[in-house]
């Protein structure tokens, strides 16, 4: 197995629920130790925090739950999304996408309260 092919191993496996095995032995008995569980978890929860941290007034907009569960998706995902994006999907258009399947928010009320309070 060449460099690359193992990154990109590893990264899916990072990326990939628990209990997901991996096409590489190698990687696979990486993922098969104690340790790599909290390696796992340790990363997800880097890139989530990340992205709240630079999204605060869509964090505002959807709340903080909904956007950690948001940010969790899109990291789970990021192999794929960038596939994707190199494909010519915008982000915007993923962002576009979650926000209409969070079809039980009022955005324009809450866009109008977010001006109203001066947050923009």
């Amino acid at each position: 197995m060449d460099v690359a092919a193992y990154q990109d191993a590893f990264a899916a496996a990072l990326l990939a629920d628990a209990g997901e095995a991996s096409p590489s032995p190698v990687v696979e008995r990486l993922r098969r130790q104690p340790g790599f569980a909290v390696y796992r978890n340790t990363v997800m929860k880097g890139c989530i925090d990340a992205l709240q941290a630079n999204f605060p007034t869509i964090e505002r907009l959807v709340g903080e739950e909904w956007l950690r569960a948001a940010a969790g998706v899109f990291a789970r995902g990021g192999v794929a999304l960038l596939d994707a994006c190199e494909a010519g999907v915008s982000i915007e258009g993923a962002v576009q996408c979650a926000l209409e399947a969070q079809s039980d928010v009022d955005f324009t009320a809450l866009v109008q309260q977010l001006l109203q309070a001066g947050a923009f």
